[in-house]
């Protein structure tokens, strides 16, 4: 998931993983066109769509034991360069699809504010 690009390199609060989840409840929202969470809740479980905060606790400990099984890049690189390194990676495949999810938002209220204006006429 996109949006857990290098999270599990950082220490979060539960504030952090609650706004990085509003963002895949708020998608469903929209998506299926309703503020029932009941509903929401269905159709994620139905779909198998795991929230964030749920998946952010697994990738951590995998990082981990990744940084722990690199002894001999460890030997030559300090902990810090490898997690900076790993991180700027992650960052930027995050920040290339955010603008790429904001440009397909973009085009959508685009398509209906034009779908719009030619009801109106």
């Amino acid at each position: 998931m996109v949006l857990l690009y290098s999270l599990e390199a950082c220490p979060l609060l539960k504030s952090d993983l609650s706004s990085v989840d509003f963002v895949i409840v708020r998608f469903l929202t929209k998506l299926f066109n309703t503020t029932n969470m009941d509903i929401i809740n269905n159709c994620r479980q139905y779909f198998d769509i795991k929230l964030p905060s749920t998946l952010w606790s697994d990738r951590v400990r995998r990082f981990e034991k990744k940084v722990a099984e690199c002894d001999s890049i460890l030997q030559n690189f300090s902990l810090n360069s490898i997690a900076y390194i790993y991180l700027l990676v992650k960052f930027l495949f995050c920040l290339l699809f955010c603008f790429f999810f904001m440009f397909i938002c973009y085009q959508l209220w685009r398509i209906k504010m034009h779908s719009t204006s030619s009801k109106e006429v």
